[in-house]
């Protein structure tokens, strides 16, 4: 499991050139204490692809959705205390993500945790997915460039830095919801 989850960060972390490029790391990253870069690009992911070949379950479903990803960006920071970043530039960067074809498809605001989760689609198919997460000591941002079918989000979720998304892996059965009444 620990290969799978290796391979995948490898192959999922190259995607965001259009997103991350655009964004001032260095001014965000000197109030930092920790800083992850990962960057995937197609020869790494079509790799990353090719070692999964013939496997099964988990395995077998993180190559398929690798099979169309063109590259893969994370950039996350962690932050000593609270207020080391402010929601401005954390708002900036979502900025970036509401131009033609882009649509925020998820959006979680809550006191310890903002997170934004948008694609850009061409032709009826998403060709990009971004994923900005804020919380108090951490800000993470994701960009995956490549075609991505909408059954394999909840696939992201968990791995390589990526929130969860609340979106359901395949396969498996979400849980029914709680009732209200006691």
């Amino acid at each position: 499991m620990r290969k799978v989850c290796w391979v995948l960060a490898l192959a999922l972390g190259a995607q965001a050139q259009d997103i991350v490029n655009k964004i001032d790391w260095q001014k965000l990253a000197s109030r930092a204490v920790e800083k992850v870069q990962v960057n995937l690009d197609a020869d790494l992911l079509k790799m990353a692809a090719k070692s999964l070949a013939g496997k099964s379950g988990d395995q077998a479903q993180v190559q398929r959705l690798l099979e169309n990803i063109r590259s893969v960006q994370v950039r996350s920071l962690e932050f000593e205390k609270p207020g080391e970043y402010s929601m401005e530039e954390v708002n900036e960067i979502r900025r970036q993500l509401s131009g033609p074809g882009w649509s925020k498809i998820v959006e979680v605001e809550g006191v310890n945790e903002n997170v934004s989760v948008a694609v850009r689609t061409k032709d009826g198919k998403i060709e990009r997915l971004a994923v900005v997460s804020a919380e108090p000591k951490e800000l993470t941002v994701v960009d995956i460039d490549g075609s991505i079918d909408p059954a394999q989000l909840g696939e992201l979720g968990g791995r390589l830095g990526i929130p969860r998304l609340g979106i359901p892996k395949i396969g498996v059965k979400s849980p029914p919801a709680k009732s209200k009444n006691r």
